[in-house]
């Protein structure tokens, strides 16, 4: 999306990918022993888990109003531009996110309440709601915009 719309960044944006998470967090543990750039530079960390599908009507986004507040306004923001619904609640701490945030990094998960398929046989592509996950994308395309160029 960036690149077509010939969108740079201010800053330098990481994306990556996690697993084992039901291990113990074992991928994002080894990230934050190994980051490919210091953590004292990273700025935040987004979490997208249980993206695809879910119920309700509202993104949740769980962190803390002190330390997550610059992630929660730009998100906020975000959803305001591109018509998405969201919800913030307490921090969660049972997630890769969380290793983030005990470092002092602002870290904030997005998910979906009550997604139907968790780490189950059907928990396939085919369940994913286009809808849902476009609406989280949208939001998180933009949250990212916001917060590269501050």
């Amino acid at each position: 999306v960036w690149h077509e719309a010939g969108y740079r960044p201010r800053r330098t944006l990481l994306f990556a990918a996690w697993n084992a998470n039901e291990l113990g967090r074992l991928g994002s543990e080894h990230y934050v022993r190994n980051p490919a750039y210091p953590l004292s530079d990273t700025i935040a960390m987004i979490q997208l888990d249980m993206v695809g599908q879910g119920k309700g009507y509202y993104i949740i986004a769980s962190g803390s109003d002190e330390q997550d507040a610059s992630i929660l306004a730009a998100l906020e923001i975000a959803a305001q531009q591109v018509q998405g619904r969201l919800s913030a609640e307490r921090l969660q701490t049972a997630s890769d996110h969380d290793l983030f945030h005990t470092r002092g990094i602002p870290s904030v998960l997005l998910s979906w309440e009550e997604p139907q398929y968790v780490n189950q046989p059907a928990d396939k592509a085919e369940t994913i709601d286009e809808l849902k996950l476009g609406a989280v994308c949208r939001v998180t395309t933009l949250t990212l915009m916001i917060m590269a160029d501050e």
